[in-house]
């Protein structure tokens, strides 16, 4: 039982770390997305208006898994 615990732990460990490092490399990697025309804040933003906007321009949102990674797929490789 300890051992599962401790096997458990780490692995929720590695995985945060991997979130953590993935998340900040995006920025320094590309940083045309830190100047893009997209605005800051996406509660300005409604529904209607991000779905009338090119899905390579659309801001990163939690939980939409295919854009974000279409859009991170397409700035890497321009980088």
């Amino acid at each position: 039982m300890d051992r599962l615990f401790w096997i458990i732990w780490a692995s929720v460990l590695i995985f945060l770390s991997g979130i953590q490092f993935t998340s900040a490399a995006e920025t320094t990697r590309n940083p045309r997305a830190m100047n893009s025309a997209v605005p800051v804040s996406n509660a300005t933003l409604t529904r209607e208006q991000i779905r009338q906007m090119p899905l390579l321009e659309r801001p990163n949102r939690p939980g939409h898994f295919y854009g974000n990674t279409v859009r991170r797929l397409y700035y890497g490789r321009r980088s």
